[in-house]
């Protein structure tokens, strides 16, 4: 069943209105639509309005056929009354914002003069109609503005052309109405022709009498709309991406405005500006959604500047629109294309190549005032869901495979390498369990290594510490292909139902990701993200140097001169390592800080990778250790893990050329990155202010998330 409809629904107090008297002022009705002076002629669809136009022109010029330029982009169904006439069309190509190819008119302009002109401003977007303007003018043209996408006129739609049409019917919930507004002050100034105005009454007339409504089609149009008012949704076939079909309008055959619309309109058109602003909200709604999941080399918005008329999404090729189509069409959301092109415009896709790809790679979705913005943004689980469908999740158990799609990523962190996972093993007693997710194509997106703890062998917590590691994405795809792997990941862990899943994801603190994360049943927890920063390692040791701090530089220098020298234990023994613990100890005590555990210390320097090295450093005086500092290396990155000094290391700026020493080692071994270990709002200030001194690229995270089974 639909959760939207594809059309507006009148509120139940609309549909009782319907009892009541008509109101006849049609001079009241066409007032959002006209300007003073200007004429309104009222019809059951647009398509009418052009027909008649059509029949005047050829009356008022006493010709029996008339040339008709229409944008290569336009609804074959719309002509279904025009081809009823003896009429030439003639399909003038638009560019890919919807203006016409003005460059073209030249070419073609001697074979037939058109005799009527439509500029369509498409889905609300304005078009302009500046260089028209003479060309109509020139050749006695009469310009008709397709306004049928536009709520009301506004940004300079509608004070263009000779002739404008509207469609009320196509953005309020009513089951007829079209205007046909004659202005005044059009290109061909018909202020100065007065009988124009007054043929086109008597015209009207005799043109109009003979259509009767079709009163069994709006009947079943209100009972239809008070049968979805009331919750009921039939199901309604969503046709496939290349035969959609307008099955959701009344197939209105005469001419006439039903009464139930003129009643509904009058209700409406007081609400004209309020209808805007939802509209507004609906497409931007659509847009977040979207947005928040595919990537941009997938799909785009295409932004309207001014009232939608549906929410428009553009992919690069027509298999990835169709996929996004079927991807929505499967769970029942209201989707749409483009309904249908001429057929002379198919059979000359080479010159009408334009028209073809918008067709075949736009899909759009509704943006009335019964489409609920609550609902739209609580669907994103759901169209991740798809999206992600046909992706795999392989579990990694060799550290020789891990390293294979480790290599591949461009951002590392410490606690997704695969030592820091055996050393919480060891350590804490979590199982360290590492995932692969591949795409449909096989494509290898991103690395993740879960932490677990079982009591009694029930699940109880799974945990992702600063993860995923994202393999081979372009960056302006990480976040959102990021969040669709945690969201795949999460669905593989609710199914194991595991009582609390925590992650830290290393994404940024955006509006985006911690609505992404909301919608995936996660909360935020109250501790401080693990924000920090990178010091590039690219360049020559006197290009590293000037990189830093004039004040951090001095402090190094003045360190060197006092005669600090630093000495590197690549496996430091039991001795040396209890020096390494008892100053860190001293540390934590006088700082006040909790700091990483001993026996994750232990751990780490006990293990052995390939990629992976503990790295210990010290700092002494006239062979006295003044202070300590420990990296640690996994892969192309190294990381600052814990550093102390004691009195007198700070008194001769020993952490100063602790960390400098320890950035240059990282350089030697083939490290493009030094992470400097932690850079939160909480850390301490003058922790804080050294390593800024680094002049480091910060990053921020998005901070700790738990969701409860």
């Amino acid at each position: 069943m639909l959760k939207f409809t594809y059309s507006s629904l009148p509120k139940f107090r609309d549909i009782v209105s319907l009892l009541s008297p008509n109101i006849l002022d049609f001079k009241n009705l066409a007032a959002p639509w006209t300007s003073d002076n200007d004429k309104a002629i009222w019809f059951s669809r647009s398509a009418w309005s052009i027909y008649f136009l059509a029949k005047y022109r050829m009356a008022y010029f006493g010709k029996r056929k008339i040339n008709i330029w229409l944008p290569d982009y336009f609804c074959n169904e719309s002509l279904f009354l025009l081809r009823k006439l003896d009429v030439n069309f003639t399909f003038y190509t638009i560019k890919k914002n919807g203006q016409p190819n003005e460059e073209l008119f030249s070419n073609i302009i001697e074979e037939n003069k058109p005799d009527l002109f439509l500029i369509v401003h498409f889905f609300g977007q304005l078009v302009s109609c500046n260089g028209l303007l003479s060309f109509c003018d020139s050749h006695k043209t009469w310009l008709v503005e397709d306004a049928t996408h536009v709520l009301y006129p506004i940004n300079g739609i509608g004070q263009f052309g000779d002739f404008v049409l509207y469609s009320p019917h196509k953005l309020l919930p009513i089951p007829d109405g079209a205007i046909l507004v004659v202005r005044h002050n059009g290109p061909n100034n018909f202020k100065n022709d007065d009988y124009i105005f007054n043929s086109l009454d008597q015209f009207y007339n005799r043109f109009i009498i003979v259509s009767k409504v079709e009163k069994l089609i709006i009947f079943k149009w209100v009972i239809k709309r008070l049968i979805q008012r009331l919750g009921i949704r039939p199901k309604i076939g969503i046709p496939n991406f290349f035969n959609y079909s307008e099955n959701l309008m009344p197939k209105i055959t005469t001419a006439k405005m039903s009464n139930v619309s003129i009643k509904l309109l009058e209700r409406y058109i007081t609400q004209l500006v309020n209808t805007a602003q939802k509209r507004e909200a609906c497409a931007n709604a659509w847009k977040n959604l979207l947005g928040s999941i595919f990537p941009n080399n997938f799909i785009r918005n295409v932004q309207i500047h001014g009232t939608p008329y549906m929410a428009c999404f553009e992919s690069p090729n027509i298999e990835k629109a169709k996929k996004l189509y079927d991807l929505l069409k499967l769970n029942n959301f209201p989707v749409s294309t483009w309904p249908d092109l001429p057929p002379e415009v198919l059979n000359n896709s080479v010159c009408n190549n334009i028209a073809i790809e918008l067709r075949n790679t736009r899909i759009y979705l509704p943006v009335h005032d019964s489409v609920s913005i609550k609902k739209i943004s609580s669907s994103e689980s759901i169209i991740r869901n798809s999206y992600c469908a046909n992706w795999k999740i392989i579990e990694i158990k060799s550290n020789s495979e891990w390293y294979k799609y480790w290599d591949m990523s461009d951002f590392k962190t410490l606690t997704q390498a695969w030592e820091y996972g055996s050393a919480k093993e060891n350590a804490e007693g979590w199982k360290a369990l590492r995932y692969l997710i591949l795409d449909e194509k096989n494509k290898p997106i991103a690395l993740f290594q879960v932490l677990i703890k079982k009591y009694f062998g029930i699940n109880v917590a799974a945990r992702v510490n600063k993860g995923p590691i994202m393999l081979n994405v372009s960056e302006e795809n990480k976040i959102l292909l990021g969040l669709t792997a945690i969201h795949f990941l999460v669905e593989k862990l609710r199914k194991n139902k595991y009582f609390l899943i925590q992650i830290a994801p290393l994404l940024p603190p955006t509006e985006l990701v911690e609505k992404a994360l909301n919608s995936m049943g996660f909360r935020k927890c109250a501790n401080v993200p693990m924000d920090s920063a990178l010091f590039l390692l690219e360049g020559i040791e006197d290009e590293l140097i000037m990189r830093l701090n004039g004040k951090w530089r001095n402090c190094l220098r003045k360190g060197q001169k006092l005669g600090v020298i630093v000495e590197l234990d690549k496996e430091p023994n039991s001795k040396q390592f209890q020096i390494l613990i008892d100053f860190y100890k001293a540390q934590q005590v006088e700082k006040k800080f909790k700091g990483t555990s001993e026996n994750i210390l232990r751990e780490l320097k006990n293990i052995y990778g390939e990629k992976y090295k503990f790295n210990f450093f010290i700092a002494k005086l006239n062979l006295e250790i003044i202070g300590i500092l420990v990296t640690i290396q996994y892969g192309d990155f190294s990381e600052y893990l814990i550093g102390a000094t004691n009195e007198q290391g700070r008194a001769n700026q020993a952490n100063s050329v602790l960390l400098w020493e320890a950035i240059l080692e990282a350089k030697r071994n083939g490290c493009k990155w030094f992470d400097v270990g932690g850079l939160a709002i909480n850390t301490q200030k003058g922790i804080a202010d050294f390593k800024k001194g680094l002049n480091p690229v910060p990053y921020k995270i998005v901070g700790e998330w738990r969701r409860w089974l």
